[in-house]
Protein backbone atom coordinates (compact mmCIF):
# COMPACT_ATOMS: atom_id res chain seq x y z
CA UNK A 1 0.00 0.00 0.00
CA UNK A 2 1.37 3.40 -0.85
CA UNK A 3 1.27 6.59 1.07
CA UNK A 4 -0.24 9.58 -0.80
CA UNK A 5 2.98 11.82 -1.59
CA UNK A 6 3.08 15.41 0.66
CA UNK A 7 2.43 17.23 -2.29
CA UNK A 8 -0.93 14.95 -2.95
CA UNK A 9 -1.63 15.48 0.77
CA UNK A 10 -1.73 19.16 0.62
CA UNK A 11 -3.67 19.38 -2.87
CA UNK A 12 -6.40 17.29 -0.87
CA UNK A 13 -6.32 19.60 2.10
CA UNK A 14 -6.88 22.18 -0.29
CA UNK A 15 -9.43 21.42 -2.20
CA UNK A 16 -11.63 19.86 0.20
CA UNK A 17 -11.45 23.68 1.87
CA UNK A 18 -12.50 24.88 -1.15
CA UNK A 19 -15.16 22.86 -1.80
CA UNK A 20 -16.24 23.54 2.12
CA UNK A 21 -16.23 27.30 0.95
CA UNK A 22 -18.46 26.32 -1.92
CA UNK A 23 -20.83 24.79 -0.25
CA UNK A 24 -21.46 27.81 1.76
CA UNK A 25 -22.63 29.36 -1.31
CA UNK A 26 -24.53 26.57 -2.65
CA UNK A 27 -26.62 26.85 0.93
CA UNK A 28 -27.38 30.58 0.83
CA UNK A 29 -27.94 30.18 -2.78
CA UNK A 30 -30.41 27.61 -1.37
CA UNK A 31 -31.68 29.96 1.29
CA UNK A 32 -32.39 33.00 -1.18
CA UNK A 33 -34.45 30.41 -3.43
CA UNK A 34 -36.82 29.58 -0.76
CA UNK A 35 -37.23 33.16 0.23
CA UNK A 36 -37.90 34.16 -3.08
CA UNK A 37 -40.64 31.15 -3.79
CA UNK A 38 -42.28 31.93 -0.73
CA UNK A 39 -41.87 35.98 -1.85
CA UNK A 40 -43.42 35.01 -5.20
CA UNK A 41 -46.11 32.66 -3.59
CA UNK A 42 -47.53 35.55 -0.87
CA UNK A 43 -47.50 37.76 -3.96
CA UNK A 44 -49.88 35.42 -6.16
CA UNK A 45 -52.22 34.89 -3.26
CA UNK A 46 -52.25 38.97 -2.35
CA UNK A 47 -53.15 39.74 -6.38
CA UNK A 48 -55.95 36.79 -6.39
CA UNK A 49 -57.17 38.43 -3.28
CA UNK A 50 -57.18 42.12 -4.42
CA UNK A 51 -59.08 40.87 -7.60
CA UNK A 52 -61.61 38.32 -6.14
CA UNK A 53 -62.97 41.16 -3.38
Amino acid sequence: MSYPSRKEKAKAVSEKKRNEKLAIFRYVTDIFRLVDTIYRFFRMMLKKFIFTT
